[in-house]
């Protein structure tokens, strides 16, 4: 009886051992199999530390690869409060006051004696000098301390266009809308990773072995433009000979592609006159516009092109012109009637056709203007345009006559949108819109996405080479006006422009007068186009063709000679 009551106990007690351990072996796989990733990260946080050293999640890069942005190194000193005070008991104490005079002498806030027990659940980081940091460096086997450096997006160019494009936010601190350019690269780069500096920390608090560590699966943004050409423009922009024009603004494209070369301007700390950041809604073009005016009179009627009209202008008469001398001349009176026979119509429509008076490139808000243009106020534009009513844009009613618009006035328009202009004369009619997202591109620069040419027909092939004959003129004739434009040896040719603004300075209403270049070089067999803006000429004695059509010449001999 005693015996078999033992077994029975013993038996109880196997089974109760095998119980527990057929579950200890299952809470181990189960710990093992399904866990095992979890416990991994947080084994991995407790003894890895990780640091963004960068504020941007992807390249921006131009054609050939080269980063397009400016970095400024930061520096910073970091500390883990709990690990410091806990774990540096034992430390040497020359090596804990050496640590903090470096960090005093640099910043007398930068105290590490008024660490209290209560903030140990920080991390406090210190900005230091490159100095500093190189010293703090050197101090070795202190716990819970470490030092890094972090490249940030130099903004101080805030207004150059690469800039703006990086930029999340604008500049009321919103997040720039998701149908802007800017926000289909914040679409497209959302899933990128920061780039990361690790470090290792040991049971004692020592923090070692730093590494850095790329995102492998970025995507990265690769630009139409080439850098190395737009430093030569920048160069151009900035010698001394243009040192009194407080902005100059240079934007050059590969005609039959529409990818834009480079696109810059000579002080970056300003708006963007390219795009007519901060505008009203861009600049009036003045006499570039007569390219679309002389289109339009072809289109509707060719006979115009050889209706003679007798120039009034005060100052210099032109005499009695046909429209193709009074283009090479830039006749005011003669496209003032012109504008008047044609119409606002048959002008809005034109321009319409050229990309005018929309984005080009759309970036977001006031970033990119959209111009605009005035119609007479006695137009019934619902009875005028009929079932395309509903397609306009950006039309203002005013009591500007029709004659202003054939010389380019009662209306606004951006740089880009002069571009369009000449980009369509070369390519016998047809529309190309600029772009300037090349493609998106994995780290190694392989294309995950490709961007293509967006064509449309504007107007015939046998306006186009009209056009372009007399824009060569403007620059050969001994009467054009773009004679300080000519390249000897190139086919070349273009059109310049005046404008007249009024601005409000110190109480008074001042008159003020910008130059136009709008203009296309053959290179290699490729047609590039280019427009040049100058801002704030002698109202007086100055006009584009004296100069943004010399900058264009210099732009020209420094890029393809």
């Amino acid at each position: 009886m005693f015996l078999e009551g033992m077994k029975k106990r013993i038996g109880i007690i196997v089974g109760i051992i095998l119980a527990i351990f057929f579950l200890l072996t299952i809470r181990t796989g189960f710990l093992t199999v399904l866990r095992g990733k979890d416990l991994s990260v947080m084994t991995d946080k407790q003894y890895k530390i990780y640091e963004p050293i960068g504020n941007l999640k992807y390249i921006l890069q131009d054609r050939n690869g080269k980063e397009m942005l400016k970095y400024i190194n930061k520096y910073y000193f970091a500390i883990d409060v709990d690990s410091y005070i806990k774990n540096n008991r034992g430390t040497e104490l020359t090596k804990i006051k050496s640590l903090i005079y470096t960090l005093r002498n640099y910043n007398k806030d930068y105290d590490l004696t008024e660490l209290k027990p209560n903030m140990t659940s920080k991390r406090i980081y210190y900005e230091v000098d490159l100095n500093t940091y190189n010293k703090l460096k050197d101090i070795e086997d202190v716990k819970g301390v470490y030092c890094f450096m972090k490249s940030e997006v130099d903004k101080s160019e805030t207004w150059n266009y690469a800039n703006i494009l990086v930029s999340p936010a604008d500049s009321n601190n919103k997040t720039k809308p998701s149908d802007s350019l800017e926000g289909f690269i914040m679409e497209k780069t959302s899933e990128n990773k920061l780039p990361q500096i690790t470090f290792d920390r040991d049971v004692n608090g020592l923090i070692t072995e730093e590494k850095y560590v790329v995102p492998e699966n970025n995507t990265n943004i690769r630009l139409t433009t080439d850098k190395d050409i737009e430093n030569k423009i920048k160069d151009i922009l900035k010698e001394d000979k243009w040192s009194k024009y407080e902005q100059v603004g240079a934007v050059l494209m590969e005609a039959e592609t529409g990818k834009i070369t480079a696109m810059v301007q000579k002080d970056d700390s300003k708006p963007n006159i390219l795009l007519c950041s901060a505008t009203e809604n861009g600049f009036e073009p003045g006499s570039i516009f007569k390219t679309v005016v002389e289109e339009t009179a072809l289109e509707t009627d060719k006979n115009l092109f050889d209706k003679k009209i007798t120039c009034k202008e005060e100052k210099k008469s032109h005499g009695t012109l046909d429209m193709e001398e009074a283009y090479i001349k830039s006749c005011n009176t003669y496209f003032s009637e012109m504008g008047t026979i044609l119409g606002f119509k048959n002008i809005y429509t034109m321009a319409r056709k050229q990309g005018i008076f929309d984005k080009v490139l759309n970036f977001s808000g006031s970033y990119e203007a959209m111009g605009d243009i005035l119609a007479p106020r006695s137009l019934d534009l619902k009875k005028t345009f009929g079932k395309d009513y509903d397609i306009l844009r950006n039309i203002r009613l005013d009591d500007s006559p029709e004659s202003m618009l054939g010389i380019g006035q009662s209306m606004r328009i951006t740089p880009l949108q002069a571009l369009n202009i000449v980009s369509t004369v070369v390519n016998n009619g047809t529309y190309v819109k600029p772009y300037i997202i090349d493609a998106l591109v994995d780290n190694d620069g392989r294309e995950l996405q490709k961007f293509g040419t967006t064509k449309t027909a504007a107007f015939k092939k046998s306006t186009a080479a009209v056009v372009k004959k007399n824009m060569t003129e403007v620059l050969k004739d001994p009467a054009g006006t773009g004679k300080q434009a000519y390249i000897s040896g190139m086919e070349c040719g273009g059109k310049t422009g005046t404008n007249t603004r009024f601005v409000q300075e110190n109480g008074k209403i001042q008159k003020q007068s910008d130059g136009w270049f709008i203009g296309f070089v053959k290179y290699k067999g490729k047609y590039y186009t280019a427009v040049v803006y100058v801002q704030n000429i002698d109202v007086n004695g100055e006009g584009g063709g004296s100069t943004a059509a010399p900058v264009f010449k210099e732009v020209v001999n420094s890029v393809f000679q």
